[in-house]
């Protein structure tokens, strides 16, 4: 039998138990060890992952550098081979026997570069026997009203944004430049004065105007209004009512949205309710629909005592004014359309009385001219100063010289407005001294396609743009006087990175808008006046 053995004594088994506890310290150790040596760790890889970022950023912004320098050179090469050239649009091509000119890399670079030229036969211009209309813009305001004659507040992609006018600007009255840049080229200014704020300059032929001390050469000059622009002569037949076609070409008793084409035809209008049932109700026209106008004179004779009812609204569709075969069924894709090349056709539109015209949203108008009276420019868009016929002289809130469009009285209205995202193109001056016209642009998409091509002259001429706005080719231009000629062309840069060639399969980097003047009608080599329209990055 084993002898008996006392328990162990209470302190001994306290001192084990200190003993375990002292053991258990030790593990705790290595985890706080752990835990430091993983947080410095990640500490470490966010700072190379942070690191490596800014490398890639870094060489990404080198790379876009090196394509901005690649594609800005090719651009430039390209206008001094057009300036060094003799190319007009009506034979051969831009760059001697081709369209398109290679450019190798940048001697310290590794990007090549192509440039493809189109000619833009709407916007350039022949020389004519026409009487010079040297107008880009006129306005001529009532003496003792609250209007400037002609305002520009241009806002977009930084703090200012370039709109060129091509020809002479002027006015009786101010010119307000509000914000961005007003642009003249291959014309001079002349205006009673000159007010510039700190957001906006004024150019002339690439001479930055004092904003405090504007020239008085300039600011202070004497306009002498022109004679009145004639109207060409005949009967005012009555307007026959639109005629709707399907989407398949065949005739339809009244429009609905499966409505593809309506066809209009000269005449007097007098509700606008009849061409607001075509051109505007969601039931009829559509972004689909094409709008027809056929060659001849258009006269517009509203005269409702209640002013909404005299405007005549395009929001949506595509509007063609004046060409001579019959417009397709389907959309309009090409804008401005070739329509005003093509001769035989071009309209008159006349707004006599109360009338307005409104283009909004996403409309999309190109308005050509008929063929002029001798020894007169074309004209596409004219407002009357006296009635003739049936139409009488404009009058109402279209000529009144205080108020605004939203119901002061005397309201103030403008007889040709443009709003939003919607485009107008017009080929031929648009004649209308006692009225008010003005274009407020809203983020369109892309680059603005209308223009003014023939000039303006307007009792008061405003034009706003808000959002991403920027212009593929002037937003007014005079055309050149006789024995003048003017080459517009559309260059597209593509460039090819890490490639010693390129072609228009590359990525489309920059496009540009060039105008080449040749005063004397005929290019001469290394002299042609080069103006940029439009220069804008696309990546």
């Amino acid at each position: 039998m084993r002898p008996w053995r006392s328990r162990r004594p209470w302190a001994s088994w306290a001192v084990a138990r200190r003993a375990r506890t002292a053991g258990g310290d030790q593990g705790a150790t290595l985890i706080l060890a752990l835990v430091l040596i993983t947080v410095i760790a990640v500490a470490i890889a966010g700072v190379i992952t942070v690191a490596i970022a800014n490398v890639r950023a870094t060489t990404a912004v080198r790379e876009q550098a090196a394509q901005a320098a690649a594609a800005e050179a090719a651009a430039q090469v390209a206008i001094n081979e057009l300036r060094r050239g003799v190319y007009t649009g009506a034979s051969g091509a831009c760059f001697g026997d081709t369209d398109t000119l290679d450019l190798p890399p940048l001697p310290d670079g590794t990007t090549a570069a192509t440039v493809q030229c189109t000619y833009d036969a709407g916007v350039s211009s022949v020389p004519t026997p026409l009487a010079s209309f040297p107008y880009a813009v006129l306005a001529l305001p009532q003496s003792g009203s609250d209007e400037a004659g002609i305002t520009v507040n241009v806002q977009g992609e930084g703090n200012q944004k370039p709109v060129a006018f091509t020809g002479t600007v002027s006015t009786t009255g101010t010119i307000r430049a509000e914000h961005g840049i007003t642009a003249i080229t291959n014309g001079t200014l002349a205006a009673g004065t000159c007010e510039i704020s700190n957001s906006a300059d004024i150019t002339v032929a690439g001479v930055t105007l004092d904003r405090a001390n504007p020239d008085p050469a300039y600011c202070q000059a004497t306009v002498n209004p022109p004679d009145a622009l004639p109207l060409p002569s005949g009967p005012q037949p009555t307007a026959p009512t639109p005629t709707y076609v399907t989407a398949t070409g065949q005739p339809q008793a009244s429009c609905d949205a499966n409505t593809a084409r309506i066809t209009f035809q000269p005449g007097v209008y007098t509700s606008a309710s009849v061409l607001n049932n075509a051109t505007n109700l969601s039931t009829c026209g559509s972004a689909q629909t094409v709008y027809d106008f056929r060659p001849g004179v258009y006269w517009f004779n509203f005269n409702s005592p209640t002013n909404s009812n005299n405007i005549w609204e395009v929001t949506r569709g595509t509007l063609v004014a004046g060409r001579p075969t019959a417009m397709p069924p389907q959309p309009v894709t090409t804008f401005p359309t070739p329509a005003c090349d093509e001769p035989g056709g071009g309209v008159l539109f006349v707004f006599g009385s109360r009338s307005q015209w409104s283009i909004s949203s996403n409309a999309r108008v190109q308005v050509c001219a008929m063929a002029p009276t001798a020894g007169q420019p074309p004209v596409a868009i004219h407002g009357l100063r006296q009635g003739v016929g049936s139409v009488g002289a404009q009058t109402g809130c279209v000529t009144a010289s205080s108020g605004n469009e939203n119901g002061n009285n005397p309201q103030r209205c403008r007889m040709l407005r443009v709003d939003g995202s919607a485009q107008l193109y017009v080929r031929g001056a648009t004649y209308a001294p006692l009225a008010w016209i003005g274009v407020n642009l809203n983020n369109p998409p892309g680059a603005y396609q209308g223009s003014f091509v023939g000039g303006v002259v307007a009792r008061r001429f405003d034009l706003t743009g808000t959002g991403n706005v920027s212009f593929a080719m002037p937003f007014s231009s005079a055309p050149p006087g006789p024995g003048q000629a003017r080459t517009v062309v559309h260059l597209a840069v593509y460039v090819c990175p890490g490639e010693s060639t390129c072609s228009t399969s590359g990525q489309h980097y920059l496009t540009a808008a060039v105008g080449l003047d040749d005063p004397s009608g005929t290019p001469v080599p290394g002299q042609r006046q080069v103006s940029i329209y439009a220069w804008n990055a696309t990546s």
